[in-house]
């Protein structure tokens, strides 16, 4: 009987013995699967460029105690990035590089040194916020400024990298630089602020404001190939090209000016009398002119939707608008005042999606006695673009798109479309 009992007595004591795992087994096996699972649900949230979510998965991923590789630190700096914590950002690059160094996290970190300077700002309680000179065009970086205004503004105080550029807090101004020693910003009395003067290592906030930097502009060049057709006759092959300019003015308004130039040939019906009224088709060359300058505001920033905003630019503008059409046969001019409305939404850091488009009647014009058309009553115009950024402190855009103007005159329709390419160049203010 003893025999017997023995081996049962031995299996309850050690359950190990009968094939079952501790309680310390089971939780770190749990654990490593709560890790496999979150590592590729930050990889899926990643890749569906759902930030918050991607943020809240790796924080989740770093408590369950398995050590993240490297795609997971890569992920979660990604997800910094987009949040606008830039010191995350480096922090998780770095251990991307202390467990297998590449050069996409070299490059990452590179660039956080040629965009950020440190900062330690301090204010009273309840003062004006933290604001910058021009908003940001990078949209991660914009998502940097935003962090920190938000910090400040929930904190009275920041330490930590701040994109560079001219910044105003408490209405004292102060300029960060990329790569600088750390810049203390304190706006508190002078009872609390802390003797930092002697440091040598710290510069002085300036006492006297900055001289207003220059403006930013945007300048840009497009090309085009395409169709002019006309409602009763038909149509023909059409080039074009086109300048615009936009400069920053303060607050959220912007000057913008542009220029097109049309050459295409269009075909005309010729009456014959020698020949009972016949109609012959008559092809001669045309140019078609179109000036505008006016301004536009942007919509999301007045309102204050910043999280909108960091992804959707809205303005809306209105613009005196010159048009022009010769030809070797005749000649009508016309003015309007077009009311517009442009979209660019920015899907991905480099990469942006634009939409655009615009009504004008006439206001004034005269038509040449010779012209069939008559004056033109109303004017339409559209425009869609996909570009691409490329370079940090002077952003240069490629962009391929497709544009077209309607222009309705008395007795026709005339309208211009094709394809294009651009290139722009924003200058950014002196200092950044």
């Amino acid at each position: 009987m003893l025999r017997v009992l023995a081996p049962l007595l031995l299996l309850a004591a050690f359950p190990a013995l009968a094939g079952e795992e501790s309680p310390a087994g089971e939780e770190e096996g749990t654990l490593q699967a709560e890790y496999v699972r979150l590592s590729a649900e930050l990889q899926r949230l990643v890749q569906r460029s759902a930030w918050s979510g991607a943020e809240t998965a790796y924080r989740a991923l770093l408590e369950t105690g398995n050590p993240p590789s490297a795609e997971d630190h890569l992920f979660g700096a990604q997800a910094a990035r987009a949040l606008g914590d830039v010191a995350a950002v480096r922090e998780r690059l770095i251990a991307v590089q202390e467990i297998e160094p590449s050069e996409e996290a070299a490059a990452g970190l590179a660039e956080l040194d040629s965009l950020y300077g440190m900062v330690a700002l301090r204010r009273e309680r309840g003062s004006v916020d933290l604001s910058p000179q021009e908003r940001p065009f990078r949209t991660d970086v914009f998502a940097a400024v935003a962090y920190v205004q938000e910090h400040v503004r929930e904190n009275n105080s920041y330490s930590g990298p701040l994109a560079a550029g001219i910044y105003t807090l408490s209405g004292v101004p102060f300029e960060v630089t990329p790569g600088s020693d750390v810049l203390v910003v304190d706006t508190r009395k002078k009872a609390e602020v802390p003797p930092v003067a002697s440091d040598p290592k710290v510069p002085k906030v300036p006492a006297t404001s900055h001289e207003p930097p220059a403006p930013v502009a945007v300048l840009r060049l497009q090309g085009g190939v395409g169709w002019v057709a006309e409602r009763e006759i038909g149509g023909q092959t059409s080039t074009a090209l086109s300048g615009e300019v936009a400069v920053a003015l303060p607050s959220t308004l912007r000057l913008e000016g542009s220029f097109a130039d049309h050459l295409h040939e269009q075909r005309y019906l010729s009456v014959n009398p020698a020949l009972d009224g016949a109609a012959d088709v008559v092809i001669v060359d045309e140019q078609f002119q179109d000036a505008r300058l006016g301004i536009s505001l942007e919509l999301l920033d007045l309102i204050g939707v910043d999280d909108l905003a960091s992804k959707l630019d809205w303005r809306v503008s209105l613009a005196p608008r010159y048009l022009r059409l010769d030809s070797s046969a005749f000649g009508v001019w016309a003015g309007s005042l077009r009311i517009g409305t442009a979209l660019r939404l920015t899907p991905a850091d480099r990469f942006h999606l634009d939409a655009s488009g615009g009504f004008g009647p006439r206001l004034f014009g005269e038509p040449d006695t010779l012209s069939a058309m008559g004056l033109p009553n109303m004017f339409w115009d559209s425009r869609v673009t996909a570009g691409f950024d490329f370079g940090d402190r002077s952003r240069w855009t490629v962009d391929l798109g497709w544009q077209m103007d309607s222009i309705v005159f008395e007795h026709t329709t005339r309208v211009l479309h094709g394809g294009t390419l651009g290139l722009s160049l924003s200058l950014p203010q002196r200092g950044h």
